[in-house]
């Protein structure tokens, strides 16, 4: 995890170099191994992964408009077929939600919908981003049908269920919902034990009980 040793590592230990570079934010030493690995190794099973490195080191500095063309660049050397690739359009979106271009964040997040090779978790946290641009745009009705459905339909993704769960309660609140509505969705939330657990889940117990008496919360 030094600059020094860059010039004598090997391919796998340059996108490790990368990778744990651009978890800490030392995004130079991302730089330096990603430009080692790309000028030395043309042909490698690990270029995707220092490619993603650098990618999050682009974005982590606000580099954007270089993040974005890379994940043009990922796009077109790898194809749809690795899902390694959905996570690069997935920041895509990201990176333009940043940006406040809420409208190209939503086509990205979509194209990472419709990638049936993409499927799994990237799904839900797409409509998570799809559901945070509709609330940016003021149109809390749609962002509450995106939150609905990770919840509904990828109820095994906690870590998107959780905040999905309290970003469609706030939409409800925008929408100047009924009391009793907020209150019966919270109660689904907290029913669930896995998303209980979260801290989004405490914050929710938390907000129920100041909306309910104590012995009638769940």
């Amino acid at each position: 995890m030094q600059s020094r040793n860059v010039p004598s590592s090997g391919a796998s230990t340059l996108v490790l170099i990368a990778q744990e570079a651009a978890k800490s934010g030392d995004y130079e030493l991302v730089h330096e191994a990603y430009n080692r690995f790309m000028s030395i190794f043309e042909i490698s099973n690990n270029m995707l992964y220092v490619m993603l490195a650098e990618l999050d080191a682009l974005a982590g500095e606000g580099s954007n408009q270089d993040a974005l063309d890379l994940t043009e660049t990922i796009l077109n050397k790898f194809g749809y077929a690795s899902k390694s690739v959905g996570i690069a359009r997935k920041k895509r979106g990201d990176i333009f939600r940043s940006m406040g271009d809420f409208e190209h964040a939503i086509e990205a997040y979509k194209e990472v919908i419709g990638i049936r090779e993409w499927r799994g978790e990237l799904t839900p946290e797409a409509l998570y981003g799809i559901g945070q641009c509709k609330m940016a745009l003021d149109k809390f009705d749609e962002a509450f049908a995106f939150f609905q459905r990770i919840y509904v339909l990828y109820e095994g993704y906690t870590d998107w269920v959780a905040p999905a769960y309290l970003l469609s309660i706030e939409c409800l609140e925008k929408l100047g919902g009924h009391e009793q509505d907020i209150i019966k969705t919270y109660q689904e939330m907290l029913a669930i034990e896995a998303v209980a657990a979260t801290p989004e889940g405490r914050k929710a117990r938390e907000r129920l009980n100041d909306l309910v008496p104590a012995e009638e919360v769940l």
